[in-house]
């Protein structure tokens, strides 16, 4: 194994992928499983709960980054008052 699949509980081959997926899939259901084909990571199985669990994390590190961004952007701008954003958008 190396390191690029070390993070992996559960590493086959395809051969034993598309020979034993029965009990690859209940695996599954415990832990990702990375298939391996010609000794290279192939594609990983993961479960669907997971599978949302990760996407959502992933959304929640964009967002972060976005809000990041915007915090360092917005650094320095002057804060004005309430009647002076009024007066700028026109509003009365």
């Amino acid at each position: 194994m190396n390191t690029r699949t070390a993070t992996f509980p559960v590493t086959v081959g395809m051969r034993e992928f598309t020979r034993n997926i029965a009990t690859l899939k209940r695996q599954v259901k415990k832990n990702p499983l990375l298939v391996l084909s010609n000794n290279r990571p192939d594609f990983v199985a993961v479960d669907p709960a997971m599978y949302r669990t990760m996407v959502a994390a992933l959304d929640d590190v964009r967002y972060a980054n976005l809000f990041e961004a915007t915090v360092q952007r917005r650094k320095g701008n002057k804060k004005i008052s309430w009647a002076e954003a009024k007066k700028r958008l026109a509003v009365a």
